[in-house]
């Protein structure tokens, strides 16, 4: 298998505990995780429609594109959620989702181009996957905590131990990296049909309800931590045209300075189209850096000193981001909408 895939895709069946591969080159033809997810969720569950959204046989599949991992602008952070949605109730129809980060991008370092899960567990649990080892682990003690507090007791158990972005043991291999980690708060355990999947500090697949999915089949995250790499059949190529991109991107040595005239992207700590200064242009400017998903060069959230909505401006946060009061008050709004999910 080659064109941006590892050649595997894991599959979980949480009623059994059953874990197995699914080979990637049979749903080549479908292109990226977009195709490939429907095509597995119409092999895997049409025939036994109809069914509700939060029932057991509903498929979640979580997918990789072939530009996942690689230093592709606005393509290699992407992750693609399908399945049946219960956001839409009474009709509850077969949708989708999305995700940027660097969710994807581990994944593919960890040599697996998508997961697909299935059944529901008795008792809650989570999935961790350090290359191609994978576990499922009691979850217990993580349900009710939000998806902060969950991420950092997921960083506590699976991380190499060492600080962040010093080499460390994982797997077989090293990595700077702590686990990503894709999950739910208190919204999807109550599966609440509106409740989003999240990762990291405010990167959320906010349509469909696939929260409430996840806590209908007792599944309250999956960690990925991943010391591989993405084959690339030119290099060289590769480098050349991301250098090439440089020329579009604001300088993020200085992050405050104007965009290049010729730039068609943005980064929010400077120069945010928004006009109600929701996006650090209230004077006076707090300290901030540009923040992007892995690969992209657009930079379209940021981290900021006080901690206050760091990255949070996903699909999730859309009406939060809108609400009435001072930019801190939005920003609040907007961790309130990530941590409870």
């Amino acid at each position: 298998m080659n064109g941006g895939y590892t050649g595997k895709i894991l599959r979980i069946s949480l009623t059994t505990k059953s874990i197995s591969t699914l080979d990637t080159e049979q749903y080549a033809e479908f292109g990226g995780g977009h195709g490939i997810g429907s095509a597995i969720f119409w092999d895997l569950a049409g025939r036994q429609l109809p069914f509700s959204a939060l029932d057991p046989r509903n498929v979640v599949t979580i997918m990789t594109g072939p530009f996942s991992g690689v230093m592709v602008p606005s393509a290699a952070g992407r992750c693609e959620v399908q399945g049946l949605g219960p956001q839409g109730y009474p009709v509850e129809w077969f949708t989708r989702s999305n995700f940027g980060g660097r969710f994807s991008a581990q994944l593919k370092f960890a040599g697996w181009d998508g997961i697909v899960i299935d059944g529901a567990s008795a008792d809650p649990v989570w999935i961790q996957i350090v290359d191609d080892k994978v576990r499922l682990e009691d979850a217990r003690s993580l349900w009710g905590l939000d998806i902060m507090e969950t991420q950092e007791e997921i960083w506590r158990r699976a991380g190499p131990g060492e600080k962040f972005g010093e080499w460390a043991k994982a797997g077989e291999g090293y990595t700077t990296q702590k686990p990503a980690v894709l999950c739910i708060g208190q919204a999807g355990e109550m599966q609440v049909r509106i409740a989003c999947l999240i990762h990291d500090a405010g990167n959320g697949a906010g349509q469909g309800g696939f929260g409430a999915v996840f806590g209908s089949k007792k599944l309250k995250a999956i960690s990925v931590l991943g010391t591989g790499s993405v084959k690339i059949a030119d290099p060289g190529a590769l480098m050349d045209a991301r250098l090439w991109y440089r020329q579009f991107q604001f300088d993020v040595n200085n992050p405050r300075l104007e965009k290049s005239p010729r730039s068609f992207v943005f980064s929010p700590v400077n120069n945010c189209p928004a006009d109600d200064n929701f996006l650090n242009k209230q004077a006076p400017l707090e300290p901030a850096r540009a923040q992007a998903c892995a690969g992209c060069g657009k930079a379209c959230r940021m981290r900021l000193a006080s901690g206050i909505s760091n990255e949070s401006s996903c699909e999730d946060t859309i009406w939060a981001i809108g609400i009435q009061g001072s930019a801190k008050d939005r920003r609040i709004a907007c961790d309130l909408v990530q941590h409870t999910a």
